[in-house]
């Protein structure tokens, strides 16, 4: 087979390869847990109660939609509204971590622990 041809069978496989996968969906739903990571440690002074909002707010479409919140998510919540003052919805979200992702179990009750009574 001539250089041409085998080029022309490269490029044909090439283009069609493509069409034998099927797009994978996403396995955690991430949306705006960057931007809130991001926000709160870039040191400009954020609100955590607003940080907290947006972060809950995009927890509610998740759980809307159906789709799994990635690890972190509810205890980065809990944090947020540590800050805040409300230390008992931040134990909520704690044991809801620990809960939907057991290998942070040993954390998670270091965490709540360290709340008190």
């Amino acid at each position: 087979m001539s250089v041409r041809g085998r080029s022309a069978l490269l490029l044909a496989a090439l283009l069609l390869l493509p069409g034998c996968f099927a797009p994978v969906p996403p396995s955690f739903r991430w949306e705006v847990y960057d931007e809130v990571v991001y926000r709160e440690l870039s040191g400009a002074g954020e609100d955590p109660a607003e940080l907290a909002r947006i972060l809950g707010e995009e927890m509610e479409r998740a759980a809307g939609l159906g789709v799994v919140l990635p690890p972190g998510v509810r205890a980065h919540l809990g944090h947020l509204l540590l800050r805040t003052g409300d230390a008992a919805g931040a134990r909520l979200l704690f044991l809801e971590e620990k809960a939907a992702y057991p290998e942070s179990a040993a954390f998670m009750d270091r965490v709540v622990a360290g709340l008190g009574p």
